[in-house]
């Protein structure tokens, strides 16, 4: 039983040892996939987002369409490309420490279009950095008011106790 034990701990160590954060700069190209019904392809180069900067790109008009980015990590819903002019997905992101993608969301512009091509319009929206010192400093402040608390109630329940009690 301890081996076994053992074991598992060993593979969680090396699973949490071994799994890699995708950090990205500012201009990097994000990985992403095109599902296009039964059918997917690693986007070209030139259809990736980049990481941080608003871009433009093209892709063929084949029914359904769905997006996926960084190794699925991030998936978008069907679509279905008739009745429908342009895609904009919209990136939010985090340039503290590692730059990481947050959330990833996708809005369609209906009308009709009379190209086979359809046009992806990617956005990013930087995330508002939070402090870690805010955090902290709440977490201080919490833990110094249930110390008061607590120190109050102790010492009111241990003056009632300690009154001797008059003989007569």
């Amino acid at each position: 039983m301890n081996s076994l034990l053992a074991t598992i701990r060993s593979c969680l160590l090396f699973a949490t040892l071994t799994v890699v954060v995708q950090a990205y700069k500012i201009g990097d190209t994000v990985d992403g996939i095109v599902w296009t019904g039964q059918e997917f392809n690693a986007m070209k180069r030139a259809e990736m987002p980049v990481f941080g900067q608003s871009s433009i790109a093209t892709f063929e008009r084949k029914g359904l369409l769905s997006f996926g980015f960084e190794d699925g990590l991030h998936m978008l819903p069907w679509i279905d490309t008739k009745d429908f002019e342009s895609v904009t997905i919209t990136f939010v992101f985090s340039k503290i420490g590692q730059g990481a993608i947050e959330s990833v969301s996708i809005n369609i512009s209906r009308g009709t279009s009379a190209s086979d091509d359809i046009v992806v319009e990617y956005q990013w929206v930087e995330e508002i950095p939070a402090s870690p010192q805010e955090g902290t400093v709440a977490m201080l402040l919490g833990s110094l008011i249930s110390c008061v608390a607590v120190l109050f109630h102790v010492c009111a329940t241990s003056d009632s106790e300690e009154k001797p009690t008059e003989v007569n």
